[in-house]
């Protein structure tokens, strides 16, 4: 078995894999570690890919001799695509990775991948296996925040699930305009790169937001192209991982 690791800012994602097949997974906070070693001894583990946007897995005291094998992924890392992004060591290695199982998910065709977390990020890999970029814009609690933050009325509020356009009160009307904002900026990026491909596209959306906002696209005219996929972080992973052992 294989394991990938995803270490976020405030989650560890662990994910145990028969070759593509996602066996079991498990989310913790980076404070409770002792969660992921308790998921981590159930299996016997060959080789782990490990994806971090901070700490060395070291500093989190992961039991790493039940790992086996440890890969890091990083920008010179082996991958089944051709990473064209003009600064590749800059580049966020979860977005590469959630691109990449998009990619593999999507038969090695055209796809546009959305991870909806604190930020929202917009990953796009052509027919030509190339990874080019994409966007990256304030999800949905962060603008809700930034409007408290860099006003003198706004208030602080929680999201409220409000979701006709016209807000009739401030609360409505700051939580209106956060998602209404990001449906139509999701929406808009999806026409976009539909302009982009030869082939039809597939849009893949995972993330914190994720199941939550596929559920407001449902009357979206791309419903019908996008996929919510949790764990796609995890699965890109794993795919990485999977190439990287048979094309050393």
């Amino acid at each position: 078995m294989n394991a990938a690791i995803d270490i976020g800012n405030t989650f560890i994602k662990v994910g145990v894999f028969e070759q593509n097949t996602l066996v079991d997974f498990e989310i913790s906070l980076k404070s409770d570690v002792s969660k992921i070693n308790t998921f981590i001894e159930k299996f016997t583990i060959v080789n782990t890919m490990i994806c971090s946007v901070a700490e060395n897995i070291d500093e989190l005291k992961i039991n790493t001799h039940k790992l086996g094998h440890i890969y890091n992924f990083t920008f010179t890392s082996n991958i089944p695509i051709i990473n064209v992004y003009k600064t590749p060591e800059t580049l966020g290695m979860d977005r590469l990775a959630a691109a990449i199982g998009g990619w593999c998910l999507n038969n090695n065709a055209s796809v546009l991948t959305i991870d909806t977390g604190t930020c929202i990020t917009y990953d796009f890999v052509n027919e030509s296996r190339e990874y080019i970029g994409g966007a990256i814009s304030p999800g949905l609690y962060l603008r809700l925040k930034a409007m408290h933050e860099f006003t003198q009325k706004l208030p602080s509020i929680q999201f409220i699930e409000y979701t006709d356009v016209i807000g009739k009160n401030t609360i409505e009307s700051m939580s209106s305009g956060s998602l209404q904002g990001i449906k139509n900026e999701l929406e808009g990026y999806i026409s976009y790169f539909n302009k982009m491909t030869l082939s039809n596209l597939q849009v893949y959306i995972t993330g914190g937001d994720a199941t939550f906002l596929v559920d407001q696209l449902k009357s979206s005219n791309f419903a019908n192209q996008i996929i919510l996929e949790p764990n796609l972080v995890l699965k890109g992973l794993n795919n990485i991982l999977q190439y990287q052992t048979t094309h050393i």
